[in-house]
């Protein structure tokens, strides 16, 4: 989504560095002055040298989320997700600890009770939602986190006070003391993963699997009026009809989103499987491509081809030659490990190859 959960302006997309789920701080606006980059929690950024110094920053993968004081002593945070912060504004020279989200935050969904102890009217929500539009408006006192994180708000847009909610989580609002939830809740928003990055690639070539069909590209017929038995020779150009094609089918499921991108070499081919193709089909396999879901999934080349069509005619006969094109299909699976922030996930998918470059001639004599 182009929405985020936090207040402060983001670029998204923007110029990313994506071989990791990471954090980047700058003191200066633009991205500009001295930085740190932070892969992994720091509860006080003075240790660091950088307490109150974020003007700007950049986050790649995973969400994060900032606090005003070490160790997020107030409970005060501030949420953000994948993307491009080049001014923080009243949030500049404030920040005085991160922490990364760690959890998978597909499918988010939290349920939300009326009453403390989950009792009272219940309603589950699975997407960013603002309680004004709802019945129970100010009137939440307890909530249960089945899927994702949650940042839970006081006011709307994001605003007011703010609580993570995570996965697992059981909660009377009470718990939260002095700045406690109790029939405050305003708005619900679920954090959501940065761009999922292809970071592995499987070709499971022992199970691939394939087929072979048969098509009539064309039928000539060659005539012998003389009365002595000849060798007559055409040749048949084919065009249009031959080629090879590549294709790659997702998941039903997939986590991967379009404009995600990843390279297809021939070394990720079993040599045995690589060796039985024709010379078309491991000719383009040989090049590589890529694929960028949603945009190129499928790539084709047209070959020529002479089929040349000889026949020994018996006197005053004539041959019918049947051009013949054989089409072997082979269906690969695909393995492919994604990293979702800071996890990485598997996820199947198919890899389509079909060779439309044999041509074969069978011939029968008609008196």
């Amino acid at each position: 989504r182009t929405q985020s959960c936090t207040t402060i302006h983001r670029s998204y997309p923007c110029d990313l560095n994506v071989s990791s789920s990471h954090l980047v701080l700058y003191d200066g606006v633009d991205f500009g002055g001295l930085s740190l980059l932070l892969e992994t929690a720091e509860p006080n950024l003075a240790i660091r040298a950088f307490a109150n110094a974020t003007v700007s920053l950049k986050v790649s993968g995973a969400p994060w989320y900032c606090c005003m004081v070490p160790d997020c002593a107030d409970g005060v945070i501030e949420v953000f997700e994948e993307g491009c912060y080049p001014n923080l504004g009243r949030l500049s020279n404030v920040i005085a600890a991160a922490w990364p989200v760690l959890e998978r935050l597909e499918d988010p969904l939290i349920r939300v009770y009326t009453d403390t102890g989950m009792a009272g009217t219940q309603r589950n929500f699975s997407r960013e939602v603002n309680l004004a539009y709802s019945d129970v408006d100010n009137e939440v006192s307890s909530h249960e986190v089945v899927e994702g994180v949650w940042l839970l708000s006081s006011d709307g847009g994001n605003r007011g006070f703010k609580r993570l909610a995570r996965q697992g989580q059981v909660l009377d609002y009470s718990v939260y003391g002095l700045s406690s939830f109790n029939d405050m809740l305003s708005y619900l928003c679920p954090l959501t993963q940065g761009q999922p990055v292809v970071v592995g690639v499987r070709l499971d070539c022992a199970q691939a699997q394939s087929r072979v069909g048969r098509e009539v590209l064309d039928v000539l017929m060659v005539n012998n009026t003389s009365p002595v038995e000849q060798q007559l020779t055409v040749t048949h150009h084919v065009r249009s009809e031959l080629g090879v094609s590549e294709s790659f089918t997702f998941s039903q499921h997939t986590v991967l989103r379009q404009g995600v991108t990843f390279g297809v070499s021939v070394h990720h081919f079993h040599w045995g499987f690589f060796a039985a193709l024709s010379s078309e089909l491991r000719l383009d396999l040989e090049q590589g491509f890529r694929v960028e879901k949603g945009v190129t999934e499928s790539w084709s080349r047209q070959v020529a081809r002479e089929v040349e069509v000889r026949a020994l005619v018996p006197p005053n006969a004539t041959v019918s030659a049947t051009i013949l094109l054989q089409e072997k299909t082979y269906l690969v699976p695909v393995v492919l490990s994604v990293r979702l922030g800071f996890q990485v996930v598997e996820e199947r998918a198919n890899f389509t190859c079909v060779d439309r470059t044999y041509t074969t001639v069978e011939y029968e004599v008609r008196t």
